[in-house]
């Protein structure tokens, strides 16, 4: 039952901050986002434990819902390939970021085929290599000293 009290009192502080940012002319997201940062900050609160898909079944929906009503779609057109491009990049340098720093996180067990990142660069001959075992130029010896 406590959840369902909670999810109502988020419910109408959304509602209450929903009628100020109307009555300031900002939009909802920015006035919903600053008004969740306050109410964190409040002593004395409760501590509210959300399940993500909860939050995001019920409050993302009407905000983005909300957002593409009011949205200008004659300066989002003329502002495309700026949109674009920041989107793009901001995703391809976190798939980047992410790819080269997920090896060197504590706990995770690489993969066998993995390869350590960054290879050693020094070249080792083979064991069963050395001077007398050294045949000519079809041996392996010789093909991995001439590498």
């Amino acid at each position: 039952m406590e959840i369902v009290e909670a999810v109502l009192a988020m419910m109408a502080a959304c509602i209450a901050l929903a009628v100020l940012a109307r009555f300031a002319g900002l939009p909802y997201a920015v006035v919903l986002i600053l008004g969740g940062c306050v109410l964190a900050f409040i002593p004395g609160l409760p501590d509210i434990t959300l399940n993500p898909e909860l939050a995001l079944a019920f409050f993302l929906p009407p905000l983005l819902q909300a957002s593409a009503y009011r949205t200008d779609w004659q300066a989002f057109r003329r502002n495309i390939r700026p949109i674009l491009m920041l989107a793009l990049g901001c995703v391809a340098f976190t798939a980047l970021l992410i790819g080269c720093s997920s090896p060197r996180c504590p706990g995770r067990r690489p993969s066998p085929s993995a390869p350590s990142w960054p290879r050693p660069m020094r070249w080792r001959p083979p064991p069963f290599c050395n001077d007398s075992t050294c045949q000519g130029a079809s041996s392996p010896c010789w093909k991995a000293r001439a590498w």
